[in-house]
């Protein structure tokens, strides 16, 4: 994705989102640290925030109960 398109598609949404990442791809990245990855999408989603017992966030999409609406920049390792 482009700066401009990036830019133009951030612009359209809701000013107040929240922004979040999420990766479209394999689970877990198969090195020890970050690879490269390539912004694939920008959307909003309800989704609902929370935290396992050992503290790791977790992001459930279209959850039922208390959900907020936030900006979703996709990610990918494959490009």
């Amino acid at each position: 994705m482009k700066v401009s398109e990036l830019i133009k598609r951030l612009a359209a949404l809701d000013q107040d989102l929240e922004v979040y990442c999420y990766e479209e791809g394999p689970f877990p990245v198969p090195t020890a640290y970050p690879g490269p990855f390539e912004v694939c999408d920008l959307s909003t989603a309800d989704v609902q925030m929370s935290r396992d017992s050992g503290g790791k966030p977790l992001i459930e999409f279209g959850a039922d109960g208390r959900t907020s609406k936030v900006a979703i920049l996709g990610i990918t390792s494959d490009f």
